[in-house]
């Protein structure tokens, strides 16, 4: 055997610790898990869009920063950047009915805080459901509402904080899709 292949294997055993340890002991806040979850949302969300504007539209950037995570351009030219947010907590046996929004982590400013995107989407796998709400109008909303907020919502140690909003109830305020 030689050395490298001694290395994949290490490395192989390592991811598995990682995921085990993620799927044991923090139950569905484990941010690499997370992260891998919302480039698949993400990618849900892009194509999409995509379908909507009847492939007339591409895709032109991907961001990895707290601003907004893609633009997409119309063949007009008219270019419009995605914030996404992908709900896999939501599931059969635990849907509170609420959207989590968040605004902090790690007692620094976060989500929607620090997005300037112009469109934000919730996307909620299970339910095969997308939610599209311009960012600002989103801002709005929560600013004219008393939301409830919670804390420690993410990663262990995160100290996540972020808003609890009624998909029923405020349905009225965003574009929803139901993918099939």
């Amino acid at each position: 055997m030689t050395l490298s292949n001694i290395n994949l294997i290490f490395v192989f055993f390592i991811i598995i610790y990682i995921i085990f340890y993620c799927f044991t002991t923090l139950g569905n806040y484990c941010f690499n898990k997370d992260l891998i979850e919302g480039k698949s949302g993400e990618n849900v969300v892009i194509n999409h869009i995509i379908r909507l504007l009847d492939y007339k539209a591409k895709l032109i950037k991907i961001n990895n920063n707290n601003k907004f995570d893609f633009i997409i351009e119309h063949e007009s030219g008219l270019s419009r950047s995605y914030e996404v947010k992908t709900d896999t907590y939501i599931s059969e046996s635990k849907d509170s009915g609420n959207m989590f929004v968040e605004f902090e982590c790690r007692n620094k400013p976060s989500g929607i805080s620090t997005s300037l995107a112009d469109w934000f989407v919730y996307y909620i796998p299970y339910l095969s459901e997308i939610y599209y709400i311009k960012t600002d109008d989103l801002k709005e909303l929560i600013s004219n509402n008393n939301f409830k907020v919670t804390n420690n919502s993410g990663d262990l140690n995160s100290n996540t904080k972020g808003y609890l909003i009624n998909r029923y109830n405020y349905r009225f305020y965003f574009k929803i899709y139901q993918l099939v």
